[in-house]
């Protein structure tokens, strides 16, 4: 007799405990794999948190669902049982929040400035140095790469052109907006190869290396800002390595 008949013929109680159990087994298995296919999404939006933090900016707004208001939590540490039932629906639900926070992570990451604006090496960094031209302690607002006159001047990220020209000590200046008040400039170019207003993709020519303004000679001077302060540009670059895997 196949197992169809002999379940057939079993009394009901038996037959509704061998149900049981089959629902059981079922649910089991979708639970373990809404529970890994959470933790694969905690460990992705953690990992692009950690990204955000690195470089300064807020994170709170990138682990709250909207709608949720930051209200005060608490209460005693009760660790979970290996076995403790878990609730199908319940971690449904905490599945598809973590999915939405990490993509939203995932698009401020990917609007930040985390490339290099040339593939060359640093000569002078972001901090307190001797001013070239005065020779006493001045802040350098950003990062000097090597740079012969006329080479390509590239956007380490993503964002809108909001200034094109001269200005001042800078010289020829572009400066692009990213995301989350985030800004960077790049500045001495001999040219341009944008104008304001122009949507930026990374790695796009923004113009080309000079040493036009207050410079010593052809080079590229990169700022990175946020809310208009400038910030260490290593904080970025280091990111996008980590991020990337990037030397």
């Amino acid at each position: 007799r196949d197992r169809l008949g002999a379940l057939r013929y079993l009394p009901a109680p038996q037959r509704l405990a061998r149900t049981d159990q089959a629902l059981e087994r079922l649910t089991h298995r979708q639970t373990s794999a809404l529970s890994g296919m959470l933790a694969s999404s905690q460990r992705r939006l953690d990992r692009y948190v950690d990204i955000v933090a690195s470089v300064g900016l807020p994170t709170g707004p990138l682990t709250r669902l909207p709608g949720k208001a930051a209200g005060g939590v608490g209460g005693p540490y009760v660790p979970v049982q290996a076995d403790a039932p878990m609730h199908f629906g319940s971690l449904a639900d905490t599945l598809k929040g973590s999915l939405t926070l990490a993509a939203r992570a995932a698009g401020v990451v990917a609007a930040l400035p985390l490339g290099r604006p040339a593939e060359t090496e640093e000569t002078s960094p972001f901090g307190v140095r001797l001013d070239p031209f005065l020779r006493a302690p001045a802040l350098h607002t950003g990062l000097d790469f090597r740079a012969s006159y006329g080479a390509p001047v590239r956007a380490t990220g993503p964002g809108t052109v909001v200034f094109a020209g001269y200005s001042g000590g800078y010289g020829n200046m572009v400066e692009i907006e990213h995301v989350s008040g985030v800004t960077t400039r790049y500045a001495h170019l001999s040219g341009f190869a944008v104008t304001e207003g122009d949507t930026i993709a990374a790695g796009d020519v923004v113009g080309r290396a000079g040493s036009t303004g207050r410079s010593t000679g052809p080079h590229i001077h990169y700022e990175t800002r946020i809310g208009g302060d400038p910030v260490d540009p290593q904080r970025f670059i280091a990111a996008g390595a980590r991020l990337y895997g990037r030397r």
